[in-house]
């Protein structure tokens, strides 16, 4: 096992820190933009832009393969 798929709630939190962990623990982080939400969709929109930059591949449940 290589790959952390994320999908949930929180993404400016839980979601997050998740794919940190994966990363720092020599994992491939992946988050599945359209599985996962935040109280604010501005949040959710930010912190998916910042993960993609910088920890994890961000791609839609179609994207996955």
């Amino acid at each position: 096992m290589d790959t952390v798929i994320t999908v949930g709630v929180s993404t400016s939190g839980c979601i997050r820190v998740i794919a940190v962990d994966a990363i720092q623990h020599s994992f491939s982080p992946i988050v599945v933009r359209d599985a996962v939400v935040d109280r604010d969709d501005a949040v959710r929109q930010a912190t998916l832009y910042d993960l993609q930059a910088k920890y994890a591949r961000v791609d839609t449940s179609g994207e996955l393969s």
